[in-house]
């Protein structure tokens, strides 16, 4: 006798694996769209991080992309600015930084946060030893910004600040700002870049002076304006024991030091994209100015099997 139709066993066969078929294709779909959203997520995460620096610090920051080797992973990173020493130069307390410094003289006065301090004629202010972080916290060879706070009382030569001499900030007679910057060559100095204000500070008021390193130009800064510029893609160079120095004993501030800042540029972990998502994009760098403005407009492609994203 001929049977038409299925068996209650057959019927039950065919839906199971109908559902297997089914928990396969939605647990794939489930996988792709959790490793994309896990890329973008990382995409938006460093982005997020070098726009904040730009903004906050007021100085360029970087995001890298790299699509990876054939058959690798594709990865970002960012490049920020980190808090290497900020001492605030009051009694009792050196600031945000977990490195106190070697010495510290001068007296406390009023400052322009809270309180600063008055450089003894015949000391140097300020001394830090980088010797036992070079590696560690103290490396400014990726980038970095040193500055401080000061109010001139008279006219003279005046040491700011320096590193050894890799790095000086400087005052002539005058009150004009000077900056040098030695340039590491591969085993050796190779150079330096100068940078010079084009307005003296003025006395009896307070002014910011920084020098900044951003991976590409080293720019001189009085408060908010920079006044001097020159393209620098090299690193500074760095000995293993150098030594911070803030109005050295040979050539004093005559004024108040406040808020000694050091930051330093680093890379954040770089972060790899789940196995299967691809990077496709003509642009490596996104790029934020001082003002966390995106520098050019940057796109790119996520690419999981066939699916274009």
């Amino acid at each position: 006798m001929q049977r038409n139709g299925f068996t209650l066993v057959e019927l039950l066969i065919v839906m199971m694996v109908l559902g297997v078929l089914a928990g396969i294709g939605i647990g794939f779909l489930q996988r792709r769209g959790n490793d994309v959203d896990i890329a973008l997520a990382m995409i938006r995460d460093q982005v997020r991080a070098a726009a904040l620096t730009a903004r906050s610090k007021q100085v360029p920051a970087t995001v890298t992309f790299d699509p990876g080797e054939v058959g690798g992973s594709a990865s970002v990173e960012a490049r920020v600015l980190v808090p290497v020493a900020h001492w605030a130069l009051e009694d009792g307390r050196s600031g945000d930084s977990r490195l106190t410094p070697d010495t510290l003289t001068g007296r406390s006065v009023p400052g322009r946060f809270g309180l600063g301090r008055r450089p003894d004629p015949d000391a140097t202010l300020l001394t830090f030893s980088t010797e036992e972080v070079r590696h560690t916290l103290f490396d400014l060879r990726d980038g970095f910004v040193v500055g401080l706070d000061v109010k001139l009382d008279d006219r003279a030569e005046m040491a700011l600040i320096s590193l050894d001499r890799n790095l000086v900030l400087e005052l002539d007679e005058d009150l004009f700002v000077r900056a040098k910057i030695a340039v590491a060559g591969k085993e050796q100095v190779e150079g330096s870049v100068e940078l010079e204000s084009d307005v003296p500070l003025r006395l009896h008021r307070w002014a910011s002076v920084r020098v900044v390193h951003d991976g590409d130009e080293a720019s001189l800064w009085i408060d908010d304006r920079a006044c001097d510029r020159k393209s620098f893609h090299g690193s500074i160079w760095q000995g293993d024991n150098d030594t911070l120095r803030v109005s050295e004993e040979h050539a004093p501030i005559l004024g108040i030091v406040d808020e000694v800042r050091v930051m330093a540029y680093e890379r954040t972990d770089r972060q790899y994209f789940p196995v299967g998502v691809e990077l496709v994009t003509d642009a490596r760098n996104i790029r934020f100015d001082r003002e966390g403005r995106l520098g050019a407009p940057v796109s790119f492609e996520l690419v999981y099997g066939e699916e274009r994203l």
